[in-house]
């Protein structure tokens, strides 16, 4: 008896220690998660030391941070954001813009669980010539400001729409960590008159396993066996 308590006891701290102080991602503006200095949890990760830089390139900056969504991704599993922006819009000669964003992901746990990120854009592009591009890097078990990342720890995606030349690279794995900065570079331009694209959404999930979940069952099997045990011993 006084075995099966410790081990539910230790059951319920595991429970409660995996799912933190931290408050949960909601929808916001990007301006106010960077001036808020919000920190928050999706699943098992936790997002925090947002940054924005509309001004990549000085003469297209981007549009401003009050102009982009984010949307955050719940799936326990798989959690992430959706960032859109009815101003990713290229069109006329020489239109066009630049947004940098980039943040901080850890494990809520401290445990080396982050081993792999996807990412996904949602585009139109009505005439050419237009360039839709999202560059992503992925700093590896590395907290470092934004270009500073050690090309050892360097993970990349993209998705390019460059006339005559598309690239997609969606998916990346790599060895499991703690933590990793994100940066993503989202590039909008019309190269001449006729040009005429958008991008609407930019998505990044992190598929991580569901610690908490793994306790809660084996809490379960726990119960199962100790209710098996002492029907045995009644009989």
């Amino acid at each position: 008896m006084r075995l099966f308590k410790l081990l539910l006891l230790v059951c319920c701290i595991s429970a409660v220690m995996s799912a933190g102080p931290v408050s949960t991602c909601t929808v916001n503006l990007l301006s106010n998660y960077v001036s808020n200095e919000t920190s928050c949890q999706l699943g098992e990760l936790i997002f925090s030391d947002f940054e924005y830089g509309p001004n990549h390139f000085p003469g297209n900056p981007g549009p401003a941070g009050n102009t982009i969504t984010i949307t955050p991704i719940s799936d326990p599993g798989d959690p992430g954001f959706l960032f859109s922006s009815a101003d990713w819009t290229a069109m006329g000669a020489g239109n066009g813009g630049d947004s940098d964003i980039s943040y901080l992901i850890t494990s809520a746990t401290g445990a080396p669980i982050i081993g792999a990120v996807d990412l996904g854009v949602t585009e139109t592009l009505a005439s050419e010539p237009v360039k839709l591009i999202v560059d992503e890097t992925v700093c590896v078990g590395v907290f470092i400001a934004p270009g500073q990342c050690p090309a050892a720890n360097t993970v990349t995606l993209d998705n390019s729409n460059i006339p005559g030349s598309v690239t997609a690279i969606p998916y990346a794995t790599f060895a499991p960590v703690s933590e990793v900065t994100v940066l993503k570079d989202i590039y909008f331009a019309s190269d001449g008159s006729t040009g005429n694209g958008q991008i609407l959404s930019v998505s990044n999930t992190y598929p991580t396993p569901e610690p908490a979940a793994g306790v809660l069952s084996l809490c379960g099997l726990v119960a199962i066996w100790w209710m098996g045990k002492r029907r045995t011993k009644n009989s």
